[in-house]
Parts: C-alpha cells; sequence; structure tokens
C-alpha cells in the first residue's frame, strides 16, 4: 500500500493514524514489553489511533509528547492516553528506555453501546477534549493506585492463564474506575512538567494534523 509510511516497527497512514491491529476482532486487548532503541532513531514517532493506549516505565526515563504537552517519565511512572490523542515518545541522552504497554477498546469496559456503563463512565472520558492524556505518578495515591492495577493487567496477560480475559476485563474495569471517579470529581489542569517549548514549536503542526485526520496529508 503506497499511502502506508512503515517506521520499524510502527506503520502510519497518510494522517499519522497507526495502522495496526489493537489484539483482535474477539478480545481487542493487546499488551507489549518495548525497547526505544528497537525504533528508528530510538524515538517512537507522532501518531495516533483510535483506541486507549497505558504506559508504565519500568527502566529508564523517556520524554512523551502527548497532544500539545510534554512530560518526564521516570522509572516506576506511566501514563494514560485516550483515544486520537497524537503523541511521540523518545529516550534522554544515552540511557535505555524500557516500558510495558497495554493498548485496548474500551468497548471491553462498555460492553454493548446502550449499556449504562458507555454512557455513564466511558464516553465522559473519551469524549472529553480536555482528557486527552494523563501522566501517572507512584507518588500520588490514586495514580499509584491505577499504576499498581497497570502491572496487573500486564502479569495476567503474560500468564495465559484459563479466563485470563475476563481477569483482564476486570482490571481494565478497575482501571476505568480509577480514572473516572478522579476525572469527573477533579477540575482539569495541565499537567505538563516540562516547559511547552517543544509543544510550541509543533503546536502548528498538531493542529494542522488535527484539522486534516479526516482529509488527506501531503508527506
Amino acid at each position: 500500500n503506497s499511502n502506508i509510511i512503515r517506521m520499524n516497527r510502527i506503520s502510519l497512514d497518510e494522517n499519522l493514524q497507526e495502522q495496526y491491529s489493537c489484539g483482535s476482532p474477539l478480545f481487542p486487548c493487546q499488551v507489549d514489553d518495548e525497547d526505544i532503541e528497537e525504533f528508528i532513531s530510538n524515538e517512537v514517532p507522532w501518531h495516533w489511533h483510535h483506541w486507549i493506549e497505558m504506559l508504565y516505565v519500568y527502566e529508564g526515563e523517556g520524554i512523551i509528547n502527548a497532544g500539545e504537552n510534554t512530560y518526564q517519565i521516570k522509572k516506576g511512572n506511566g501514563i494514560f492516553i485516550n483515544m486520537d490523542t497524537i503523541h511521540q515518545m523518545r529516550k534522554i541522552a544515552h540511557e535505555p528506555l524500557h516500558y510495558y504497554v497495554i493498548a485496548f477498546d474500551p468497548v471491553l469496559v462498555s460492553g454493548a453501546s446502550q449499556f449504562l456503563f458507555q454512557h455513564k463512565y466511558v464516553d465522559p472520558v473519551i469524549a472529553s477534549a480536555e482528557l486527552k492524556e494523563v501522566p501517572l505518578d507512584q507518588e500520588i495515591p490514586w495514580q499509584k493506585k491505577l499504576l499498581e492495577q497497570f502491572l496487573l493487567v500486564y502479569e495476567l496477560f503474560k500468564s495465559q492463564q484459563f479466563g485470563y480475559e475476563l481477569l483482564i476485563r476486570n482490571g481494565l474495569t478497575n482501571i476505568w474506575l480509577t480514572l473516572s471517579e478522579w476525572f469527573l470529581r477533579h477540575p482539569i489542569v495541565n499537567h505538563s512538567n516540562i516547559p511547552n517549548s517543544m509543544a510550541d514549536r509543533t503546536k502548528k503542526m498538531l493542529n494542522y494534523i488535527e484539522q486534516q485526520f479526516g482529509n488527506e496529508l501531503s508527506i
């Protein structure tokens, strides 16, 4: 396909949407153990996708640009990235960067679209213009709880024990409950922990991409 841009471990279309199947149609959840050095130039390129992505850094430190914010993610911390949020990741200097990724379709939490779960808990999060990403810091109690829930899902996926899909669905529901409870009770603020110089330099590009999601993008 001439419209697909292949960048080592990630394939993008003309609009920078990742061309990747999140798990399978029967179980739309994927868990990976990633090494940033397996990507070209030791960075994950700008991209977006129509599913939720969560990261947990277990070795090294990384810089994540998500939306118009920039974060330095240390060992033991992570980030929640909402659907359709454009993002990019790179390591710091020559240090290693290893991290876990959980990608999932929120339908695993909501069930059928007519269910209460979709309208009361899932839609307010995925439809929020403010909640494009949430950095997760183990020093903050509710975020530490969410990171522990993340690691439980990761271990369940690795185990492939009988019923692990049901247990993962339960784990993702607990993650969603922790996140949505915080979101629905607290105002959104800019959580960026790095001055926005990089975000400022890319702001025009981000705005252009967001405007062009449904249109042809010149590469």
